[in-house]
Order: structure tokens, then C-alpha cells, then sequence
């Protein structure tokens, strides 16, 4: 029989900077443990499901990728539906800001380093607080004198979260673009809710996400979400004014709040993660493939944790800002607790 090892005392008389490799080594194999333990990933389908593809005007496309030869399916399939996505999920940090769903990587990573890896990471949510800001202005419909920079400023201030306020720009930002597509896309993502065939489609996907996850849509909010996206259209030269003044005051309030990601996207998935208190180390998995393969994440427990029965506002933003952002041939995972 082989002798038992233990890992730890098997440290002892490691050179120091080999010692530190070694016990993030542990780490990164524990935290993969738990993350297998804690939830499991079940494929729901392409993002857009059965809707016309042409509702879906953004450039982050797999179907595009897989043509030209850039990446195979293969390769997603070992990154997806092997241990490497779900095992990248990691318990939240209570107090660390909020992260956008985006999947590019922070600039400056580095996987090696055990204050890098282990750093706090808050919920994902797209735009981070901005998209608690716009579910909650999507639940209201608009209201004279209102605007996102202030909205975001009353959920930052006033907000219940356990988390701080977050968000983040990225490495290609110029003039008046701040980098996060959620902001950056809001003008567009209105429009979407005064086009009747593609407010449907949105209607439709977040209906489809409901069903799946075994979740009760509640329809008549559906319907005052896509009303409420109306107003906001009509009155986008007001609401919007000062939209790109939101990062700045998210650092004004905390130097850590924005992160500076790097570019391009080049996400292949979405994942809805319904494990509660965990998120996505979108970082460590980005640095196994070199960031060749990313993946979008929603913290869905969050989202139904801090909006209760309101969370559909929230996740109609999501899917609004999906098609903004993407042609919706992205796979799409539900990250559900182990029985």
C-alpha cells in the first residue's frame, strides 16, 4: 500500500517562495473541491433558445468564433462541461464590492500570486450596482427629474446589500465611453422595449431562464418591466445625462470599487449561478486558457436574495443587456446546489 502523504507537513524545508507556491497550490485544489461539492452545472441551451437570431445585435458571438477556426468545440466542451468552469466558483467575500458579469480579466493578474488569487470577490451582476440601479428604475418606469448616476447613488448610499458598491471600465474605454457595456449600451438597451418583436424576444428568454431554473415567473411584473423600459426610452436624453459620471463616483466612494479590465471579450458562455454565496473566479479561470475561453456569470442568488420577488427587473435588464452585447449564440449553464 502507498504511504499516506500530508500535504502540509510536506511543506517543511520548502525554500520560502516555494513553500508559498505550494500552499496556493492547496488552496486553488480545496476551494476546487468544495466548488464541485457545493453545485453542480446543467446545460440550459443556446442564449437566444428558439427566437429570431436577428434580435441579437451584439459582436460577442461563439457561433463566429467556432467559423473561423479560433476556437473548437473541443475545447469548450473540456473548459464547460469539464471541472474547469464549475470549479472556478469560489465563496463571496461579505463587504468586497460587486463585479459586472463580464468575463475579461483584471489587469495585472497573476494567478501565482496568493494575494491575487485570494483576494475578496464580491457577487457578479451586470454593471455591478448599476444593475441594481436599473432593475430597480425598471420596477418604478421613469419618473420626472430622475437620472441613472442618481439612482446609482441611492442604491450606493442607501442600499441594504452586504456588499459594497461596485463596477468596472476596461482597457479600451476613450471619450465618453467608460468601459462597461451596461452603461456604455443603456441608450440601445431602451430601444429594445419600444420594439414590439424585440421586447418580445426579451419576454421570452427571461420566461425560458424562469422555467428552467423551476422558478414562477411573475408576469405581471414582466409586463410593467417592459412598460417601464418605454418611459425610460422617451425620456433617455434626461434619465441617461450623466450616465458616464457613475464610475467616478463608485471610486469617489471607494478607490477599489471599479476594476480596470482587459480586453478583448472573447466569452463563450453564460453561467446563472443559483449556489448561494458563491461567484465566479472569472480571473483564475480566464488564466488556465489564457483568456482564449471566457464565461459570463449572473449570481442569481444574489439578485433573488437583495430584490426578493423583484429580481425580474433585474434579470430583464440582464437579458436586455445580453442582447445588446452579444448575437446570442453563447451556451448557457444554470449552476445549481448539489442535492
Amino acid at each position: 500500500m502507498a504511504e499516506q502523504v500530508d500535504p502540509i507537513s510536506d511543506l517543511v524545508g520548502l525554500a520560502p517562495d516555494r513553500a508559498i507556491d505550494s500552499l496556493l497550490d492547496i488552496t486553488k485544489y480545496e476551494l476546487k473541491e468544495i466548488a464541485m461539492q457545493d453545485g453542480k452545472l446543467v446545460y440550459l441551451g443556446e442564449l437566444s433558445g428558439d427566437g429570431p437570431k436577428e434580435h441579437w445585435t451584439g459582436s460577442i458571438s461563439l457561433e463566429n468564433r467556432l467559423a473561423s477556426g479560433e476556437i473548437t468545440e473541443p475545447e469548450i466542451e473540456t473548459e464547460a462541461l469539464g471541472s474547469a468552469l464549475n470549479s472556478s466558483f469560489v465563496p463571496v467575500a461579505i463587504g468586497a464590492p460587486k463585479r459586472c458579469v463580464d468575463g475579461s480579466t483584471i489587469e495585472g493578474y497573476d494567478d501565482n500570486d496568493p494575494e491575487w488569487y485570494g483576494r475578496s470577490l464580491g457577487p457578479q451582476i451586470q454593471g455591478g450596482t448599476t444593475g441594481d440601479a436599473s432593475g430597480i428604475r425598471l420596477a418604478k418606469g421613469y419618473e420626472a427629474g430622475a437620472t441613472l448616476l442618481e439612482d446609482v447613488r441611492d442604491v450606493a448610499d442607501n442600499g441594504s446589500s452586504e456588499f459594497a458598491p461596485g463596477d468596472h471600465t476596461d482597457d479600451h474605454a476613450s471619450g465618453d465611453k467608460t468601459g462597461c457595456g451596461q452603461i456604455d449600451g443603456h441608450e440601445r438597451r431602451s430601444e429594445i422595449y419600444t420594439d414590439e418583436l424585440r421586447s418580445k424576444t426579451v419576454t421570452d428568454v427571461v420566461g425560458f431562464l424562469y422555467d428552467k431554473a423551476g422558478l414562477n415567473l411573475p408576469k405581471d411584473k414582466l409586463v410593467t418591466a417592459l412598460a417601464s423600459g418605454k418611459t425610460l426610452n422617451e425620456h433617455a436624453s434626461e434619465y441617461y445625462s450623466e450616465a458616464h459620471g457613475i464610475l467616478e463616483y463608485l471610486q469617489t466612494q471607494n478607490p477599489n470599487s471599479v476594476e480596470k479590465l482587459v480586453r478583448p471579450h472573447a466569452e463563450v458562455s453564460l453561467t446563472l449561478n443559483f449556489v448561494t454565496g458563491t461567484t465566479f473566479h472569472r480571473d483564475h479561470y480566464n488564466a488556465q486558457t489564457d483568456a482564449k475561453l471566457q464565461n459570463f456569470n449572473l449570481d442569481v442568488w444574489n439578485v433573488i436574495e437583495e430584490h426578493g420577488e423583484d429580481a425580474v427587473f433585474v434579470l430583464t435588464d440582464a437579458v436586455a443587456t445580453l442582447m445588446d452585447l452579444t448575437d446570442g449564440s453563447l451556451k448557457v449553464f444554470a449552476r445549481v446546489p448539489n442535492a
